[in-house]
């Protein structure tokens, strides 16, 4: 069985949000960060597609380690994580 998966739109939005959040990743001019942020915004939504649809047991990990760039297990990676699922389920309302 296969299936087709297309990449998910990315909102400009929420492009937005998660550069304001985490700014020090997505808009650091040193690296071309620019295309590996987007990269990493379209891979986490469809890790958190994946998670919603129970597709893929670890993909909250996988997750909380495109967002930190670090394995999971740090708490400040993972207020971090927990502040972009809420951006990307659009329940976080604090902006």
């Amino acid at each position: 069985m296969t299936t087709d998966t297309k990449p998910l739109a990315v909102s400009d939005d929420l492009k937005q949000r998660l550069r304001r959040d985490f700014g020090d990743w997505v808009a650091d001019p040193t690296y071309d960060t620019r295309i590996e942020a987007a990269d990493r915004i379209e891979a986490l939504e469809a890790r958190n597609a994946e998670l919603e649809a129970g597709l893929h047991p670890f993909a909250e990990a996988a997750e909380l380690a495109l967002i930190s760039g670090n394995p999971p297990g740090n708490h400040v990676d993972a207020n971090r994580f927990l502040k972009a699922r809420a951006l990307l389920k659009g329940t976080d309302h604090d902006g």
